[in-house]
């Protein structure tokens, strides 16, 4: 981890991730949901994304059941809000990355080369940490934000919104129903 200090106060990367873990409830896939928010260092949010297919291809539930069928045709949710910052022209070199899950070595590649200014994450997933390879990767992506000079740290759980709460929400919106 990198000693250096972070952008925000700590009621502002709570409040951020909890917008991140918001964003994640789009996501449709049945096992991981993945938010992401970039953020300018004074506090405008400036992208976000979720984890799910390339726009124009067909979520179904047999490709999103089916990880041989999922995997190849997943976009990460920090692959999708640097993208979704491309597309609206939007620059996000110096930004402060927020994001639901720890960065796999491909997305921290792609953060790195943004030029971030930091990255906040939750912790893994309790489903993930005893699949095979987890631990190795992420210790690949701290390496390289460490090698890069980008901080990172995780934001505690207990300020952040349940697993539960968070299908609370998405079925609300599924439903249709005001928040």
């Amino acid at each position: 981890m990198s000693e250096k200090t972070f952008t925000f106060k700590e009621d502002w990367n709570i409040f951020f991730m909890q917008k991140a873990q918001l964003m994640s409830t789009r996501s449709k896939d049945p096992s991981t949901k993945v938010g992401c928010l970039i953020v300018s260092p004074d506090r405008v949010i400036l992208s976000a994304g979720y984890n799910g297919f390339p726009r124009g291809i067909k979520d179904t539930p047999e490709r999103l059941n089916d990880r041989d069928l999922k995997y190849p045709r997943v976009v990460h949710s920090e692959t999708n809000a640097i993208i979704n910052a491309v597309r609206n022209g939007t620059i996000i070199r110096d930004a402060i990355v927020f994001v639901t899950q720890p960065p796999c070595p491909e997305c921290t590649k792609m953060l790195v080369n943004t030029e971030i200014r930091e990255l906040l994450h939750m912790d893994l997933d309790e489903n993930k940490k005893d699949l095979p390879g987890w631990r190795e990767k992420l210790h690949i992506s701290f390496d390289m934000l460490d090698e890069a000079g980008i901080p990172h740290k995780i934001i505690p759980n207990e300020f952040l919104f349940t697993q539960q709460e968070l299908a609370n929400i998405r079925a609300r919106q599924l439903k249709g129903l005001e928040l």
